[in-house]
């Protein structure tokens, strides 16, 4: 679009033209006297268009003041074209409301209180519709009242997004215009507002975000951009403005005093007309008490329409008034495709990229995809299908997850309120949340929803809280229930998968894991009456110990609850371990011959069934819960790796002349399995919490191996390479570069860094003794060749930073875990100890090597019998 200005070529009375301007002002062609003899002057035949010269950015100048925008147009300027500069060329969103502020364009005086509630009431109506407020745009009068108040909220607003007030002025009248002009436009053009200097002409508002300054050609006469800005307001009030369509003519006065006329005087369309403006300009206070009144009478039907756009247009105060007022989700959602529209609005978000992916790669691998995918225009539109026809009637779990994954915490808050399993639905909602945080790439988003997901985890504890204080058995039935509207999991499993520790910490889920643990045995029971019924069963028939069950059980039940129990089946499996150990230890330092003795053939037997078992744990979890778990642990790592390695142990034990690396490789692996200990002691509260500390500092301590080795090689490689001249020796090297620096980070001080230690016979001259390092560099009278000053120096440097810093930075770092991980020790360690109840409630009751009788029979269940593997619903009760 190109405006064009006016210029005028017309006659002239004196040195000043009708059009205003000076004669001299004119172009040389305008002046032609004699063309115009006996002509009245008339701006249709004495003004000549040109293409426009001012136009671009606006500056102001002066602290807090933004760049507007500003062009200079004819006044017969399409109106059309001058919307379309708003919304596309200068990226304005349509209104949902044009505010035309006329008149008083002298400068008068309002009343504080006045003044007051004039700019707050301008201000909240453009704030919640999404106006234009289109001025005189000058600096007096109304015009100055309306800058003022858009500069305060400017200053006084913490959201996001401006007030836009566009100022239509005439440009003959503007004061120091000229300041505006430049061929090519000016970004920015200073303008300064000199209202002392304006005389009969007028300065712009600094205060307005837009200019449309309107020229006839003339200078000094007001009123030029009436015409012009009656065809644009009227253009707009017919354009698709926001999430509406306006009405020309309609003004605010109607809709805050239309309402208040009574249902008799009104229709239903009437009715709708008037909620669907309150919806798009976000009036719920007009709506609550003009629109849902005592004479009103709404079907839910009605009201879907209304309830959509609330949704779609992020209006959480009208989805809770609608929901009061008759809106209910099983209605409005039973047509599928209603929520595949909701999730065609959606805004742009990671779960929309995220889905976009999964369907494509669903369609690519020719799979059955959840959704489906259509194309509109030039973009991708995904619909889903997946609403099960048995849950269609629970329909608010689907508005929840629609708030949920786009990240709106005040839909989502109302949304589950509606939701049946409500705990469920805060812990489903905390894990996916916190699944987007990790994935996502936006730091602010991912923190965002790292908040919402904390805010429901406190949610679900608030629920289970309630419960728990009303009836605790049915309270822990809840955490164990299974949900059919979440994938048929339980409560409990989701507070694992979502990380959610404090709600895994409340007492009432604990007094559960408590339960558990014991199995059918009384929780009263102390532990060393359990331990001496293991060795001694014949004590549980005579009541030795309390069971759970009132009810008398036989001799048998008696004794499968014993060795059923979660608790005994650990305390059988501490037993064994140890003897495991034990067993490891005696092959390696004193049984350990040619051909395999009795002792190593057992120890084979008993590290098979512990693989049986790591491999039977990770098939009786179908969704591969429990494998990432591991993984996520380095518990799998590490296991997977010590049998790994036990299988070339065993290809090196069948070769002569690999006999001894294979022991070496069975040495490492018992380290291994030592280690293993660890992770079978944290269901102890006392060793529990300090082996979570002591797994936080070797984390640390990696970490800080990695900056310690920066300094070992840097000086290592330089005082190797100043003493000693081309080893070619690997190993000597290593030695020498590496090992040596890092023994002296403990006091282990070299002997061959000055002359004062310094012997020969400690040294090979030509590094060809394999047992000897290579000797320094020597001189002619064979004395020490390098400075000793400075390898002195480097090695002072050294110690200062490794010893000094760097100790004290690892001091520091683990008095910091210490201190973060101590506040938070009982807490992680009650999250811990769900994951072992969790490993021996499904574990075979008799310990290895043992089990490997349980594996053969599950095996023969299986393989021969053809009968559906056992699988374990981890505390799940349908």
């Amino acid at each position: 679009v190109q405006f064009r200005s006016s210029r005028a070529t017309i006659q002239h009375v004196l040195d000043v033209c009708k059009c205003g301007y000076l004669k001299d002002q004119h172009a040389d062609n305008a002046i032609k006297p004699e063309d115009f003899t006996g002509e009245s002057w008339n701006r249709l035949r004495h003004i000549q268009e040109v293409p426009t010269d001012a136009f671009g950015d606006i500056s102001f100048g002066g602290l807090g003041q933004k760049t507007g925008k500003y062009v200079r147009v004819s006044t017969d300027t399409r109106p059309e074209d001058l919307y379309h500069l708003l919304t596309d060329k200068w990226k304005l969103s349509p209104p949902n409301l044009l505010i035309s502020v006329t008149g008083g364009a002298k400068n008068f005086f309002l009343k504080a209180r006045l003044k007051t509630m004039f700019h707050r009431g301008l201000i909240k109506v453009a704030q919640t519709t999404g106006a234009w407020i289109l001025t005189g745009g000058t600096h007096a009068g109304v015009m100055k009242h309306v800058g003022q108040a858009v500069r305060d909220y400017a200053l006084g607003s913490s959201m996001q997004g401006n007030i836009v007030a566009i100022g239509v002025a005439t440009w003959g009248v503007i004061h120091n215009r000229q300041a505006l002009v430049h061929p090519e436009g000016s970004f920015p053009a200073h303008y300064e507002v000199d209202t002392k200097g304006q005389g009969r002409l007028s300065c712009l508002n600094n205060n307005h975000t837009h200019f449309l300054l309107v020229d006839d050609g003339t200078h000094g006469h007001y009123g030029v951009e009436i015409e012009l800005r009656s065809r644009l307001e009227k253009c707009i009030s017919g354009k698709r403005l926001g999430n509406i369509d306006t009405v020309s003519g309609f003004n605010i006065h109607s809709l805050l005093l239309p309402a208040s006329r009574s249902s008799e005087f009104l229709g239903m369309e009437s009715w709708k007309r008037q909620l669907e403006l309150a919806i798009s300009w976000n009036r719920v206070d007009i709506a609550e008490t003009e629109i849902f009144t005592e004479e009103s009478q709404w079907k839910s039907s009605d009201l879907h329409w209304a309830m959509f756009s609330a949704l779609v247009g992020n209006r959480p105060q009208f989805v809770s008034l609608l929901l009061e007022n008759g809106v209910k989700l099983r209605d409005f959602l039973q047509d599928e495709e209603t929520l595949c529209e909701l999730y065609k609005q959606l805004p742009a978000c990671f779960f929309l990229r995220k889905l976009a992916k999964r369907v494509h790669n669903a369609l690519r691998g020719k799979r059955k995809p959840f959704g489906k995918r259509s194309r509109r225009g030039q973009g991708q539109t995904i619909s889903l299908t997946f609403v099960s026809e048995e849950v269609r009637h629970l329909l608010g779990r689907d508005l929840f997850l629609w708030a949920i994954v786009q990240n709106n915490k005040l839909v989502a808050e109302i949304a589950w309120e509606q939701c049946s399993d409500c705990m469920t639905a805060a812990l489903g909602a905390s894990k996916i949340l916190k699944s987007m945080a990790e994935e996502g790439g936006d730091a602010d988003e991912a923190e965002s929803m790292q908040e919402l997901a904390s805010y429901y985890e406190k949610c679900a504890i608030g629920v289970f809280s309630e419960c728990h204080n009303s009836d605790e058995e049915r309270a822990q039935k809840l955490l164990v229930r299974v949900s059919p509207l979440w994938g048929r999991t339980t409560c409990l499993r989701l507070a694992l998968e979502a990380d959610n520790k404090n709600f895994v910490a409340q007492s009432g889920v604990q007094a559960l894991l408590t339960q558990i643990w014991c199995g059918e045995l009384s929780v009263d029971n102390p532990v060393w009456r359990v331990l001496l019924c293991m060795l001694l069963f014949p004590l549980i028939y005579t009541g030795f110990l309390v069971l759970k069950r009132l009810k008398p059980l036989g001799n048998w039940s008696k004794l499968v609850c014993l060795y059923n129990s979660p608790q005994v089946k650990f305390y059988w499996n501490i037993v064994f371990y140890f003897a495991f150990l034990f067993l490891f230890a005696v092959v390696l330092m004193m049984d350990f011959q040619t051909s395999p003795s009795a002792g190593e053939l057992l120890l084979y037997i008993w590290i098979f069934s512990l693989v049986c078992e790591e491999v039977r744990q990770l098939f009786h979890d179908p969704d591969g819960f429990g494998f990432r778990k591991k993984l996520r642990d380095d518990t799998l790592d590490q296991f997977l790796l010590s049998y790994l390695r036990i299988m070339r142990f065993s290809t090196f034990r069948l070769t002569p002349w690999l006999f001894y690396a294979g022991k070496v490789v069975l040495c490492i692996d018992f380290v291994v399995f030592c280690l293993r200990l660890m992770a079978i002691f944290t269901i102890s509260k006392t060793l529990g919490p300090k082996i979570i500390i002591v797994r936080r500092m070797i984390t640390d301590m990696f970490f800080f191996m990695f900056l310690l080795s920066i300094w070992v090689v840097a000086y290592g490689v330089a005082k190797q390479g100043i003493l000693i001249d081309n080893d070619v020796r690997l190993d000597w090297i290593v030695r020498g570069a590496v090992y040596e620096p890092y023994l002296i980070i403990f006091g282990d001080f070299p002997s061959n860094i000055d002359y004062a230690k310094f012997e020969m016979d400690t040294c090979s001259m030509n590094g060809t003794d394999p047992l000897k390092p290579k000797c320094p560099i020597l001189n002619e009278d064979n004395q020490l060749a390098f400075p000793q000053w400075l390898t002195i120096i480097l090695l002072c440097v050294y110690l200062l930073f490794a010893n000094l810093l760097l100790l004290n930075l690892l001091i520091a770092i683990f008095n910091f875990t210490f201190q973060e991980v101590q506040d938070n020790t009982d807490k992680i360690w009650k999250f811990q100890r769900y994951e072992l109840i969790k490993e021996y409630h499904s574990r075979p009751a008799a310990p290895p090597p043992l089990i490997i009788f349980s594996h053969l029979y599950l095996l023969i269940r299986s393989a021969v019998l053809r009968k559906h593997p056992i699988v374990y619903k981890e505390f799940s009760k349908d």
